[in-house]
C-alpha cells in the first residue's frame, strides 16, 4: 500500500507507536529518520542535520519509500575512557548513536 509521508506520520502518531520511521530519499544514500515515542516525534535525522534543520530541508526532498521499525529508539551513549578514567560525552562517532 502506498501512502504519503504525512499520512504515515499521522497513522503512527494516532496509534501511539514507539519506533523509527526510516525513509529513502530519491538520488540520495542518506535516510530521513523520524524517532517516535508513544506517537510523538522526539528526534529527526537526515545526513548531518538534526531535528528542526531536517524539517526545513524536507520540502526539497523527494521521498521514495519507507519502513517503520517498531520499538527502535535513539540512544545517546556516554563513553568511559578506561585509560584515563574520563567520561566523554557529546563526541560524534558511529558508536555514540545507536538504535536498539
Amino acid at each position: 500500500m502506498n501512502k504519503n509521508l504525512g499520512d504515515a506520520i499521522t497513522e503512527i502518531s494516532a496509534a501511539r507507536m514507539t519506533g523509527v520511521l526510516s525513509v529513502s530519499i530519491k538520488n540520495d544514500n542518506n535516510q530521513l529518520k523520524f524517532f517516535f515515542r508513544e506517537g510523538t516525534v522526539y528526534h529527526v535525522t537526515y545526513s548531518s542535520c538534526r531535528n528542526l534543520e531536517c524539517l526545513v530541508r524536507l520540502g526539497a526532498l523527494e521521498v521514495e519509500r519507507g519502513f517503520f521499525i517498531l520499538g527502535a529508539r535513539w540512544k545517546w551513549l556516554i563513553h568511559h575512557d578506561t585509560n584515563r578514567g574520563h567520561h566523554h560525552q557529546g563526541q560524534k562517532s558511529e558508536q555514540d548513536h545507536r538504535m536498539e
